[in-house]
């Protein structure tokens, strides 16, 4: 929120605490392991332990975001539970409240939070592992996204021919006309299809770099394409105007390339997941703050 103090900063000033998105309309999704919303009060994460196949849902922590002293709303940490097993990611909970959480209920399909009892971070902050392989996650489609935020770390390619995933979705052909872009980085390209229908994508030989990134897109005035931003930049892209079908199947996809179901996923993302957010509102007068504060949280 404009001129509110949030997330760690509101701990360390002794303040009440305030969401990074508190204030914002129009927010359709907010999933990941830190706490976006102040009247939030339900838990971020389902986890399943691969000792027992036991799942737990575990809360916010005293810092608002999911650690390994985060309780299951009784008492028990996180530590205390899963004590030296590992952790897979069965739910992450929508803090919108508009019930778009991102689920995998195959065991052996769920991204990978905690290694022997260690929860895997970046810069402290709590990721999920994705393999490039088996693992993804899923959420029921909706339409009429105008912004997406998605934070990942370690993002590279699976194969030397093949198009890495980073994130994608069936729900296409929603919101603009055209269909895609060609993002480069380092001479390396990758898919961003996002909620509304944009694919970014590309063919490449060279191994993806590995990096911390968030990927920012809001519409063009003219609302006919979108741009997108990398960890603050606007990207370099082409729109290849290639036409895309009108949406099928039931899921979108993090992490994996299908067309909404799981029978049809043909490839799969090697990264590691942080937050995934949609607005159907034009955040474009908001980037610059709200990449200002996520920024600082994630260490980007």
């Amino acid at each position: 929120m404009i001129g509110a103090k949030t997330g760690i900063y509101a701990i360390q000033g002794g303040e009440s605490f305030v969401g990074v998105l508190d204030g914002y309309a129009g927010i359709q999704k907010a999933t990941g392991y830190w706490q976006f919303l102040s009247a939030y009060s339900g838990a971020l994460v389902e986890i399943r332990r691969d000792s027992d196949n036991a799942t737990k849902d575990f809360f916010p922590d005293s810092n608002n975001e999911l650690s390994m002293s985060s309780e299951d709303g009784s008492g028990t940490t996180l530590s205390s539970w899963i004590g030296s097993d590992n952790g897979f990611v069965r739910t992450r909970y929508d803090q919108s409240g508009n019930g778009n959480d991102d689920e995998q209920p195959t065991a052996s399909a769920q991204e990978q939070i905690i290694v022997s009892g260690t929860l895997q971070t970046k810069n402290g902050k709590a990721k999920s592992l994705l393999n490039g392989t088996t693992r993804y996650s899923r959420f029921t489609q909706f339409t009429g996204t105008k912004t997406e935020i998605l934070v990942s770390d370690r993002v590279r390619q699976t194969g030397s021919f093949q198009r890495p995933v980073f994130f994608t979705e069936s729900n296409l052909n929603t919101n603009f006309a055209k269909g895609g872009y060609t993002i480069s980085n380092s001479g390396a390209n990758y898919i961003f299809h996002s909620c509304d229908g944009i694919n970014f994508l590309g063919v490449t030989t060279t191994p993806f770099p590995q990096q911390h990134l968030m990927l920012f897109k809001v519409p063009q005035a003219d609302n006919s394409n979108p741009d997108l931003y990398q960890n603050g930049t606007l990207a370099a892209q082409t729109d290849d105007s290639t036409p895309r079908p009108s949406p099928v199947g039931t899921y979108g996809f993090i992490g994996a390339l299908g067309r909404g179901n799981d029978s049809s996923i043909g490839q799969y993302a090697d990264l590691d997941f942080q937050a995934h957010i949609c607005f159907s509102s034009d955040q474009t007068a908001n980037r610059a703050t709200i990449e200002s504060e996520m920024t600082t949280y994630y260490g980007l």
